[in-house]
């Protein structure tokens, strides 16, 4: 059984305050140092890597920006605005990711997806 620190609680804690934000490690350290001042870099990023492979939160690989990281680990959809370079969540009507995790071809077991649309977020678009 894994300990609950208090480093790791501030770590996930920093994640939600960030909320909606899609935050990368480094957006994460800034927060949680701010608190602990001698956390490194090296734990908040092992810490999320951790978390992320728990399912804890949602590791997104972004293109050009390295992976940011999402507490909302419910299957949704997310777009990476070309202007501002930021991660918004996104809504689809009619697509269902879980029926596309779950569309099993070619005898392949799928066992997750990531999909990352590319486009303008609705201030850059607005512009």
């Amino acid at each position: 059984m894994e300990r609950k620190t208090h480093q790791k609680q501030s770590i996930l804690n920093a994640l939600y305050a960030l909320s909606g934000t899609h935050p990368t490690a480094e957006n994460v350290y800034e927060h949680v140092s701010l608190l602990i001042p001698t956390i490194s870099r090296a734990t908040v990023y092992r810490v999320l890597n951790q978390f992320a492979g728990q399912g804890t939160v949602l590791q997104l690989h972004v293109p050009d920006s390295g992976d940011h990281y999402d507490g909302n680990t419910e299957p949704h959809l997310h777009l990476l605005c070309g202007s501002c370079k930021r991660v918004t969540d996104i809504s689809v009507p009619g697509f269902n990711p879980l029926e596309l995790a779950q569309a099993e071809s070619s005898g392949c077991r799928i066992t997750g997806f990531e999909l990352l649309f590319l486009g303008l977020c609705p201030d850059c678009a607005a512009e």
